[in-house]
């Protein structure tokens, strides 16, 4: 400021030296009998408007060197990947160049990448809280975003992953505003195994479509230290998996204002451990159908370096294969919107977890779709709370197709679906707190009298009476017995 007002003052005073004011001749004006001494009224006008424009001009002059301070100390702690020789013409590979930016940033720098298609013939390596932000796609398409990374075609490979792999855990690492291309089967987007606290905002990862091994993102953080990644913001679609949680993904925050569409089989997928015959802790699944290839007997939830306490929540999913597919521990799926499961299963939550919470989400089905499918306890599905939910169109709600344990169904709001809770023989299902079943579970007598069941058929709570079973509202025998 004080800079500042001395170059106003130099400015306003070299204005005055530089008129020719001495030179104009005074005139004396008769003002009430006396004589006053003045400059002519036109010439003081034009004064005044000379002085306020050099103000002006001087101000303008301050403040703009002011700012190329700040824009140069801005932009001097970002590594421009085109400083390194990336092009961005979409057909060199600028693999090696913008890599070169991530090792000359190191450890907390920040690498910037202006618009352009910047083709990859391996991972990028990224280091400790180091920055990766892109010249912002805006929400268009990625053919006509800003940085577009893009897996080179017949070259499979992720495009970012962790430069320590072998032991040591990559901390804190940031990604936003750019787009990934995948060309290839089995091509990641970013793969974020041995990292821990990373966060992803408007990035936007696009594949082929297929069933053919590409995912979009895969966390995998390091089961000693359980710091979880943040997924936000982003698109992902048009791949075989969108999300995939493995092993010991502890804390993944996966929302808000996600969108995951037309992924072919899983939108995100919180992936168990394949247990029995030659399985080993890094043999992932979602079914048992993922172990065969080890001579797994079962799909685990609860063995040993499981996801721990993902939070699935107030994202976008539709067109995918199945929207969620859950064998984790703790997982929330909380205030999703759900439509348009497309795969075999025509299931849109795959609840097969441990201590799983669905809550506040809004399913639309389809008439050949389920909304929640509960495996039983033979694929784990232990502890599970649906609550709050909202179904609404033709299919069928919720669906149990062996016998779980402790699972709970509580103030969700069916519309117009076809049914809305099916069990399966065995079942320890419970609505409102209460058994379910189709038909009373035995015979009211005197002995039972103040037993409870849920009657699924009536969607009511049914009551003994010491006689007959009868509608716990009041509503008498019609449906209890």
């Amino acid at each position: 400021m004080k800079r500042f007002s001395k170059i106003v003052l130099s400015c306003a005073l070299g204005s005055l030296a530089d008129q020719s004011v001495g030179t104009e001749p005074k005139r004396a004006l008769q003002l009430g009998g006396r004589q006053t001494i003045g400059w002519p009224r036109a010439f003081r006008l034009a004064f005044l408007l000379a002085l306020a424009i050099t103000i002006s001009l001087c101000a303008r002059d301050a403040n703009a060197g002011r700012s190329r301070l700040i824009t140069s100390a801005s932009t001097s702690f970002s590594y421009n990947v085109k400083d390194y020789g990336a092009t961005g013409n979409g057909t060199t590979d600028d693999t090696a160049a913008i890599q070169a930016a991530l090792n000359a940033a190191g450890i907390g720098g920040r690498v910037s990448c202006p618009r352009g298609i910047y083709e990859l013939s391996g991972p990028l390596l990224y280091d400790d809280d180091q920055t990766i932000e892109g010249e912002s796609i805006g929400g268009e398409p990625l053919d006509m975003g800003g940085c577009i990374f893009e897996t080179r075609r017949g070259t499979p490979t992720p495009a970012f992953r962790a430069k320590k792999q072998a032991s040591a855990t990559t901390k804190r690492p940031r990604f936003r505003d750019f787009g990934i291309q995948l060309n290839n089967a089995n091509d990641v987007g970013l793969d974020l195994s041995r990292t821990d606290g990373a966060v992803v905002a408007n990035v936007l990862v696009r594949g082929t479509g297929a069933m053919n091994g590409q995912i979009g993102m895969l966390i995998d953080s390091n089961p000693t230290s359980g710091v979880g990644i943040s997924v936000q913001d982003s698109e992902i679609y048009n791949l075989d998996r969108g999300i995939v949680i493995r092993r010991a993904g502890n804390d993944t925050a996966i929302g808000p204002n996600n969108r995951i569409y037309q992924c072919a089989t899983t939108g995100v997928s919180i992936q168990g451990v394949c247990i029995g015959g030659s399985c080993t802790a890094r043999d992932n699944c979602e079914t048992i159908t993922d172990c065969a290839s080890c001579g797994g007997t079962a799909c685990s939830a609860n063995a040993s370096g499981i996801n721990n306490n993902a939070h699935v929540f107030q994202n976008r999913l539709e067109g995918n294969g199945v929207h969620i597919a859950d064998v984790g521990k703790g997982t929330i799926i909380r205030d999703n919107y759900l439509d348009k499961a497309l795969g075999s299963l025509a299931v849109q939550i795959l609840a097969a977890g441990f201590d799983t919470l669905i809550d506040g989400n809004f399913f639309q089905l389809s008439s050949v779709e389920t909304g929640i499918l509960l495996p039983g306890a033979t694929t784990n599905t232990v502890r599970v709370t649906v609550r709050g939910n909202v179904f609404k169109g033709l299919g069928a709600a919720l669906s149990e197709t062996s016998a779980g344990v402790d699972i709970d169904v509580e103030r969700n709001m069916f519309e117009s679906v076809t049914s809305k809770v099916t069990i399966a023989s065995g079942s320890r299902l419970r609505v409102l707190g209460v058994p379910a079943a189709s038909a009373p579970p035995n015979t009211c007598t005197a002995a039972r009298t103040g037993e409870r069941y849920f009657d699924l058929d009536q969607f009511e709570v049914c009551v003994c009476n010491g006689s007959a079973w009868t509608q716990e509202d009041g509503g008498g025998t019609s449906g209890c017995s």
